[in-house]
């Protein structure tokens, strides 16, 4: 179907794939929070009722599009989909999707995930909800950049950027 946006993955994790603890993050990178509002502005941000009462509001200059199974959930501005196929159709026309949350979106959107910008946060931390194994064969790393500890964020981390290989 070539009216399906490009669906793009943005997510922060250790090396075992944590990126939750009672449903925040375990961290704070301002770096990271940067890079995810340069990436994502513009466009759409597809996540979960968790994801979304975890921010607690639509991010500006975005459109956010929540998949609930809760009829009568409030989106406070909002879209509201039942399914992550329908999500997909209320991006709108020209937008790509950004999938950022939670752990069963990450997961029911994988197969149709074409790029994927993911930054690893390195340290130990405690946290219950972990990305989905990832099938690194199907992925070319595009771009890396390191990046050390320092007085804003207290942890190393790697922005790193992958591609759908298409070579089969």
């Amino acid at each position: 179907m070539s009216d399906r946006p490009e669906v793009t993955l943005i997510v922060a994790m250790t090396q075992d794939r944590l990126i939750g603890c009672s449903g925040m993050l375990p961290w704070h990178l301002p770096s990271d929070l940067r890079r995810f509002r340069d990436l994502t502005m513009g466009h759409a941000l597809l996540m979960g009722r968790k994801t979304f009462e975890s921010i607690g509001r639509c991010l500006p200059g975005r459109t956010s599009i929540v998949v609930t199974r809760q009829s009568n959930f409030d989106g406070k501005g909002a879209l509201l989909a039942s399914s992550w196929e329908e999500a997909l159709r209320l991006v709108p026309s020209g937008l790509r999707a950004f999938v950022i949350g939670g752990a069963e979106i990450y997961h029911q959107s994988l197969p149709d995930v074409t790029r994927m910008y993911i930054t690893f946060v390195d340290g130990s931390f405690d946290g219950d909800t972990f990305f989905p194994p990832i099938a690194w064969e199907e992925w070319l790393l595009l771009r890396e950049e390191i990046y050390p500890a320092d007085a804003k964020n207290q942890h190393a981390t790697r922005f790193a950027e992958f591609v759908r290989r298409t070579d089969g």
